[in-house]
């Protein structure tokens, strides 16, 4: 476990491979008073090549009350910075876990429990990738709560084949609180998180 700050999120602190979460206000948000508008701290060709070239997995993960309005809100926003093809890909449908977390492919709502939910989603993924699986959620069908899936936190996948040859996957967590660093850096396992400022 490992913390560090930095004002400026750039392609230097991106590990081949790794896992890049971000916190969603003033994290990769950032808005402006002054003009009242809303920019990534991150251009959106470096979030794609880390993507695409670098073959990381990139989430985004807001602490909001997990509603589908929050969710729908998040997506908007989003959206109108151009992201939406960096996080969401064509075939995701959104799910709503009441109580747990919301989310659209990997844009995520939950308490403060980020590193938790991050846990169970990634075991979620890599499941459901060992199977082949690609079955989308009815949204509606986790809507009394009875019918939530337990969490899963075993067998999360730590490597990444890059260039046929197995590394071990970072996790790097970057969020303007310090609580959700401290608690990211305690529960996820080797991560290395980043104090924004």
């Amino acid at each position: 476990m490992e913390t560090r700050t930095c004002s400026q999120i750039g392609g230097d602190l991106i590990p081949e491979g790794s896992r890049v979460v971000f916190d969603w206000d003033n994290t990769l948000k950032v808005y402006n008073k002054e003009t009242r508008t809303i920019t990534s701290r991150v251009a959106k060709k470096d979030l794609k090549n880390w993507k695409e070239n670098r073959k990381c997995e990139l989430f985004v993960i807001s602490a909001i009350h997990p509603t589908r309005l929050n969710l729908e809100t998040l997506l908007i926003e989003v959206e109108k910075l151009g992201l939406t093809d960096i996080f969401i890909k064509e075939t995701d449908s959104a799910e709503i876990y009441p109580g747990k977390y919301a989310r659209k492919g990997n844009v995520i709502i939950c308490g403060y429990d980020k590193a938790e939910v991050f846990l169970d989603i990634c075991s979620r993924l890599e499941t459901s990738e060992v199977r082949n699986d690609n079955v989308e959620t009815d949204p509606g069908q986790y809507g009394t709560g009875e019918d939530e899936p337990d969490a899963v936190h075993d067998g999360l996948d730590e490597s990444v084949r890059i260039d046929g040859v197995d590394q071990k996957r970072t996790v790097l967590f970057f969020d303007d609180e310090e609580v959700n660093i401290s608690n990211f850096s305690a529960i996820v396992e080797g991560s290395i998180c980043y104090l924004v400022k």
